[in-house]
């Protein structure tokens, strides 16, 4: 089992906790093959959680700049699924004991606070919250509790489409003094601006799967309908467009 020594799809946290070793020298010894086991397995998850990949004849959905998109990745569905839930913490996981030293995991609100949280208990690290901007009340901080200056910060985010709003998150936690490189996803639209605008201000984005990705394995195994499976494709060839 090229994942987990004893799991892939049915691991919980604590089982992945007691193979960390186990993984770290499977990740040393062939890095590609994790990743890329990852992110087919985070396909299928994502392929067969009800709400997740939401597919219409009409829009469903409505971007932050106003356009309105006849598909949705709805990755906040997952934690409403416990079992799903726990395997995506799982393969996030997995993606961190390749990065080698972390001391802090921060999630940007809302949506990436409870995979972080996920991550930072499965591996012992400490926890904060990392906003795109300082709050308007209370301490007005843009972390929630204070991050030792010099730290090594890793953001989690559920989706990374523009990427906005992890890299103001980012760029507020490198204010406050500490080092912010990577930027962690459940999935990742894969857009080349988005991967440009992060190569520019310093960070490295990475998910358990992109749209890419869930496209592939929904076309090879049959996962989608293949009305659904063209919309989904040509939903995203005018994202590219757009983003190039």
């Amino acid at each position: 089992n090229l994942l987990f020594p004893s799991c892939i799809m049915h691991c919980t946290v604590l089982e992945i906790a007691n193979q960390t070793g186990s993984i770290r020298q499977m990740t040393t010894e062939n890095p590609f093959d994790l990743h890329a086991s990852i992110a087919e397995s985070g396909a299928r998850l994502v392929l067969s959680t009800p709400g997740v990949v939401l597919i219409a004849d009409k829009p469903v959905y409505v971007f932050s700049g106003g356009s309105p998109s006849n598909v949705y990745i709805n990755a906040k569905e997952i934690p409403m699924h416990p079992k799903e839930r726990k395997e995506t913490v799982g393969f996030l996981t997995g993606k961190v004991l390749t990065y080698g030293k972390i001391d802090v995991v921060a999630g940007v609100p809302t949506a990436g606070v409870g995979w972080a949280w996920g991550i930072s208990d499965n591996l012992g690290l400490p926890y904060t919250t990392a906003r795109t901007e300082p709050k308007d009340h209370g301490t007005k901080q843009q972390q929630d509790a204070p991050i030792p200056t010099g730290s090594k910060v890793l953001l989690v985010e559920d989706v990374i489409n523009s990427g906005d709003s992890s890299m103001k998150a980012g760029n507020g936690v490198r204010v406050a003094g500490s080092n912010v490189e990577r930027i962690l996803a459940v999935i990742n639209y894969n857009l080349p601006s988005t991967f440009e605008r992060a190569k520019k201000e310093g960070y490295k984005l990475d998910a358990v799967t992109n749209i890419p990705t869930i496209l592939r394995v929904a076309k090879n195994e049959e996962l989608l309908d293949k009305a659904k499976l063209q919309k989904f494709n040509e939903w995203y060839e005018k994202m590219l467009a757009t983003s190039s």
